[in-house]
This record gives structure tokens, sequence and C-alpha cells, in this order.
């Protein structure tokens, strides 16, 4: 389908789109930036309309833009099928939505998994997360971030581990 076609369905379906933006997010610059991302990738503009309206409703309801301008989220193409990704700064977003008093986000690099310096994950019932970074290099190549919040309520702790 063709970009054009494509805006075109998304501003004649604008209205079911925008139904669940969040108060605070202004709909035509949420319908803007749904358009903007679309248009950037041209394996998104392969995908079916309606997992493309589908994601754009997702992207809506989680009140986070699909651009990636601002790392809230993405259009990707899985499968010649859209899906919204959310970003670690749109994870970051809906937990400050969901009460979390705290937030850290890293990103752990390649030096960062050599001896001394370790990143090491365990999940289960008591889950934890150890970061020892090597900050005496460059630091490049990052292949994963992770989010940690402590919410207000509790002073329950969690944590997210994203890979590219």
């Amino acid at each position: 389908m063709k970009f054009t076609e494509i805006k075109e369905q998304i501003i004649k379906h604008q209205e079911r789109i925008l139904i669940g933006v969040p108060d605070g997010i202004r709909p035509n610059k949420m319908l803007s930036s749904i358009i903007y991302a679309i248009g950037q990738k041209s394996e998104i503009q392969q995908c079916s309309i309606g997992s493309i309206l589908g994601s754009s409703i997702v992207a809506c309801n989680l009140g986070l833009m699909p651009d990636g301008v601002l790392g809230e989220g993405y259009f990707a193409a899985l499968n010649n099928r859209c899906q919204f990704l959310p970003g670690y700064k749109g994870l970051e977003k809906m937990a400050y939505r969901g009460g979390a008093d705290t937030i850290y986000t890293e990103s752990v690099y390649k030096d960062d998994l050599i001896l001394p310096y370790c990143f090491k994950v365990k999940l289960g019932v008591s889950k934890s997360l150890v970061h020892r970074p090597n900050l005496e290099v460059k630091r490049v190549e990052s292949n994963i971030v992770y989010f940690y919040a402590v919410y207000k309520i509790g002073k329950q702790k969690e944590f997210k581990v994203l890979t590219r």
C-alpha cells in the first residue's frame, strides 16, 4: 500500500484511533506522530492496513508517541504486521503515570560484561539486578537497557531489561 493511501485511511479513521488518547496529550500531535512514523519506515508501509490502524490505537491508548523521536515508542514490522513497541522512555512515562516515585534507566555496554565488571539478572520470586559498569573506558556498543522503578505505595521495586 502506498504511503498516501495509508495516510488517507488514518485520517478517515482518526476518530476511532484517537478515542483513547489520555488527557494532557494533544490528539493532533499524536496523529502527526503516527503519520510521521509510518512515513519514515518503508517496511511499515508493507504491513496490512488493519495492523497499522490497530498499532496506532495501541499507541494512543498508552499515550505514547510512536515516531521514535522521544524514545517513547516505535512501530515495527513483524511478519508483515505492524506492531507498536514501547521504548524505554515510554515505559518510564507509563511508570510515572502508574505511581512510580523514582525511576532509573541505564545502558549496559560491551565492556560492562567483562570481569571484574558485570551485569547479572535473576528472575523469579526473588528477582535481582546487579550492574557494575566499567567507567574507565569509552562507553560504546550498548545492546541492553534496563529500567528500575520504586513505587510510592508500599515502596515496591520493579525492573525491566530490554535488548535490541
